[in-house]
């Protein structure tokens, strides 16, 4: 059955396909029929894909003769994005692939030795799967909408408060504890498509410079700031020189990280409480297109810096860090593997050298999504083209392959001048233009949110040394 590339091409047909292959697996006598079905016209958060949000209302029975059950399933799909050189970037960096993985394999995984050595243990939650798909030219994940379990997601403007914070970095203590035992004890080899870190360090960085030449702009437009933006501009060589020795240091453990932990991708549930207090019940991490294979401190700075406000930080970082080390040294010590010479003091010494790395992905990221200019924000399914009609198929099939053909070898370029100046210039150049909008808003004042939360994290480096050469 053919994947839809897009909200709107989900059909019925489609439908019925997915959700009686998802019924047949735990009892193939289901008879199901689709009555009817709703999609949302906005996308939900995804840069690296589609985000679909739809709703099913079927009719279903056990046996021919018996009665029928109306049900309704409300469902999520993720699928590459349309745009043919997002598809190639996405199918090139395995991003489809290693979220396939993630969701259908490795957290049953790490779930299952939970259950076999530590039961008492709570497991990692997931929005359950309902059907995926992933080959060469293929992919797609259908989940169920937790929204409608409870789950719901954090204003990214105010970020996460003590007690999110805290239940984030339980979860991620979790995952890390479980991916390193798992690494100890199992052949990883099935999970090759997983690259490491470093590995990207050269696009990354690209991304960071593009971002923080715009933040130095911002801050050299002010006479107040000027000095500052000069401080920070000589100091980045030396930043970009320690984020990459923490990236692919072979002194620290490895383990397998999100790679994307930041407030938008954690769901929280909250108990039911008389006094309508908001204790959290939950908390499901989604969107796993960045997972890799790396040292934990970089999913710990990018959540701690990306996510909170300097208030949260200044109260709250040492008890973050404890109630990391302490859940990661339970977990690792029930499942046999405890991990010796990494006591608290060791982690704090490791988080001190790996500021570097939360400050700079921290001030991409802020500015990327908290800014108004952002592409991807409130991003709906395409209108129906007039290539979409069926007699206008071969240009269609032309186009697409002729797009898919440039893509791919511009692709190719970019990995063969990967390591050469002149490459590394034009991106530079490519992204200062895209950062125009940016810098324009942070000028402006008039994006509070963002203005507030770029100064905190560069006041608070500069007090705590970092810029120091």
């Amino acid at each position: 059955m053919k994947t839809p590339r897009s909200g709107r091409e989900i059909s019925k047909k489609w439908l019925e396909y997915i959700l009686r292959e998802h019924k047949a697996a735990t009892d193939s006598s289901t008879l199901l029929q689709v009555d009817n079905f709703t999609v949302r016209k906005d996308l939900g958060d995804g840069y690296n894909s589609q985000v679909i949000f739809f709703t099913v209302e079927t009719t279903e029975k056990n046996e021919a003769n018996s009665p029928d059950v109306k049900k309704t399933y409300s469902l999520v799909a993720k699928l590459l994005n349309e745009e043919t050189g997002s598809r190639v970037f996405a199918t090139k960096f395995k991003i489809n692939l290693k979220e396939y993985l993630v969701y259908t394999d490795l957290i049953n995984t790490f779930n299952k030795i939970l259950t076999e050595k530590a039961p008492e243990e709570s497991l990692i939650s997931l929005p359950k799967l309902i059907y995926g798909k992933c080959t060469k030219n293929d992919f797609v994940l259908v989940m169920e909408n937790v929204e409608n379990a409870g789950y719901e997601t954090n204003d990214k403007c105010k970020g996460l408060d003590n007690e999110q914070l805290m239940a984030a970095v339980d979860k991620i203590a979790r995952i890390h504890a479980l991916s390193y035992v798992f690494c100890e004890t199992s052949d990883t080899s099935k999970y090759l498509s997983l690259p490491r870190i470093d590995e990207y360090f050269d696009i990354i960085i690209i991304m960071i410079e593009g971002m923080l030449e715009n933040t130095i702009d911002f801050l050299k437009s002010s006479k107040e700031t000027e000095e500052l933006g000069k401080k920070i501009k000589l100091s980045l060589p030396s930043l970009k020189e320690r984020t990459f020795n923490l990236m692919s240091s072979s002194s620290l453990f490895k383990c397998i990280i999100h790679g994307d932990f930041w407030n938008n991708n954690f769901m929280f549930k909250y108990a039911d409480t008389p006094d309508e207090q908001r204790i959290i019940e939950d908390i499901m991490v989604i969107d796993w297109g960045n997972s890799s294979w790396g040292v934990p401190l970089f999913d710990l700075q990018y959540l701690i810096y990306s996510s909170t406000q300097r208030c949260i930080r200044k109260e709250h970082l040492d008890k973050a860090l404890s109630h990391y080390h302490s859940t990661f040294t339970t977990i690792t010590t029930k499942l046999g593997f405890p991990l010796s010479n990494w006591g608290l003091t060791e982690l704090k010494a490791d988080w001190e050298k790996g500021y570097p790395v939360g400050f700079l992905l921290s001030c991409t990221l802020v500015l990327g999504t908290l800014s108004t200019t952002n592409p991807f924000s409130k991003r709906q399914i395409s209108e129906p083209s007039i290539l979409d009609k069926p007699f206008l198929l071969p240009v269609t099939v032309l186009l697409d392959a002729m797009k898919l053909g440039m893509a791919k070898v511009f692709m190719a370029l970019t990995f063969s001048l990967r390591e050469k100046q002149l490459f590394k210039k034009v991106m530079k150049m490519a992204m200062k233009k895209l950062m125009i909008p940016i810098l324009e808003e942070l000028k402006s004042g008039k994006n509070e949110a963002m203005n507030t939360r770029i100064l905190d994290l560069i006041y608070e480096a500069d007090e705590n040394g970092l810029f120091s050469t």
